[in-house]
């Protein structure tokens, strides 16, 4: 019996493993246009190496891409090896989260541009200088640090190496003299507000609560929780009715896949909760879910390719737009070199909308529903603000207690106020930091088969 089960582990890794092969490194064997070529031509080619299903690709946008290309055609012909880049990851593509997510971007440069990235995965806080430094020993030029975690350890490897750029997805403030260092601001907040739209609708009257678990205490975490939450007010007033309170906990990390499972489990089973939505790296949470009835909201839209149509959409966008973006401004506007600038960038709607995951919405999810969300996304896209269309506009100021908030010249909620709107809302209830319970039943699915293994 104990042999049987291990079987069944060892295959079902085996089966996820082949499918994350499949879909994560893949590159397919497509033909980069020369020099020349029609823009129509550099448009296809762009919409399929970057898995963009919308029409409408943004000048701005193609215009980079066929800048970047033309950088690495003249560096080929004239024997220049291109850029190596080093992707440092708390996890792996296995969590069909972000991991996952940044991964298929550095995969995209990889089948577009021909450019070479080194993983550093499953890596802890304490080891990522340690590994940023094998990366510069492998002759990296740019680090991608993709996690908050990793964030303190960047400077010291930075400033020991200025020859090496860095790329955190944080607007860090302490790091903005650092000539090395871009801080790239990812306004994942942005897919939160539908989120948090979809979460509300998809919540039935009689249900008073929505679930939610966030990963680590970082000022991007809270503004993807207050976009949520406008984006539940906004389906709310849309629904005329009173948004339901929405009930977190915090897990303290990104990728433990017990701890988020043990807190999905407490959220329905002890408040009035049928749907949890999170913000954490793993899919094992949203796969109990599914498999005892609930409804979940995964990190990531391949969550629900992967775990089935009760996962509604993604709350955070794939790396494949923003990648080739990123990569772009760094090729062609810094020629692979130092980059490090006193604001972080800020991308284009054009780019993180490009990249959202909605195309794979649950098939649950009703025509109103997803014909609202289209309409959301159609406004996004047209939004006359740069930084923000959750935080700025007269829709904003319809959701708050003084519209007098809104900064009188930008229309926007400032930085501090982004950080801070949670204490406005009537409709959270935040449990604090959430522990397994110490008990005979907390051995988690992963720790027991892991067990199971060495035993045999």
């Amino acid at each position: 019996m104990q042999h049987k089960y291990v079987n069944i582990a060892v295959l079902s890794f085996l089966v996820l493993l082949a499918m994350l092969l499949f879909k994560v490194s893949a590159v397919h064997a497509n033909t980069v246009p020369p020099s020349g070529s029609s823009r129509n031509t550099f448009l296809t080619f762009y919409r399929q190496c970057a898995r963009v299903d919308d029409e409408k690709v943004v000048d701005e946008v193609l215009d980079l891409f066929i800048a970047l290309l033309g950088v690495v055609e003249q560096k080929t012909a004239q024997g220049e090896p291109l850029p190596t880049i080093g992707w440092l990851s708390p996890s792996d593509a296995s969590d069909l989260g972000w991991s996952y997510n940044s991964a298929l971007g550095w995969q995209a440069l990889q089948r577009c541009v021909g450019v070479k990235w080194f993983p550093e995965t499953n890596v802890h806080e304490e080891d990522a200088p340690d590994a940023m430094r094998r990366l510069v020993d492998k002759g990296v030029s740019l680090i991608f640090a993709t996690s908050a975690e990793f964030v303190g350890g960047v400077p010291q490897v930075a400033l020991a190496h200025p020859e090496v750029s860095f790329l955190i997805p944080f607007p860090v403030e302490d790091f903005f003299t650092i000539p090395n260092i871009r801080a790239v601001n990812m306004n994942v907040w942005e897919a939160s507000y539908l989120n948090g739209y979809i979460a509300e609708w998809m919540t039935p009257d009689h249900v008073s609560e929505i679930g939610q678990m966030g990963s680590v205490h970082f000022f991007t975490e809270y503004q993807n929780h207050n976009g949520f939450e406008f984006g539940r007010m906004d389906a709310a007033r849309d629904m005329n009715r009173e948004p339901r309170r929405m009930v977190y906990w915090w897990l303290n990390s990104y990728s433990d896949a017990d701890k988020a499972t043990f807190a999905a489990q407490d959220l329905v089973q002890n408040h009035d909760i049928q749907l949890v939505a999170q913000t954490v790296d793993r899919y094992e949470s949203q796969r109990w879910l599914r498999d005892n009835g609930y409804n979940g909201m995964g990190a990531t839209a391949d969550m629900g390719q992967f775990l089935g149509s009760t996962v509604y959409a993604s709350d955070f966008v794939r790396w494949d737009v923003p990648a080739l973006y990123v990569f772009g401004l760094f090729m062609v506007n810094g020629d692979g070199k130092a980059w490090g600038a006193a604001t972080p960038l800020v991308l284009p709607h054009s780019v993180w909308l490009g990249s959202l995951g909605y195309g794979t919405l649950s098939v649950d999810v009703p025509d109103e529903v997803r014909s609202r969300v289209d309409a959301i996304v159609d406004l996004m896209k047209t939004s006359p603000f740069a930084s923000s269309f959750v935080f700025c506009g007269d829709r904003v100021a319809l959701l708050l207690d003084d519209p007098a908030d809104l900064d009188p010249v930008t229309k926007c909620l400032n930085a501090t106020q982004m950080l801070t709107m949670n204490k406005l809302y009537p409709t959270i209830e935040d449990l604090g930091d959430f522990e397994i319970p110490l008990t005979e039943d907390t051995l988690g699915t992963g720790s027991m088969v892991a067990m199971i293994i060495i035993i045999v």
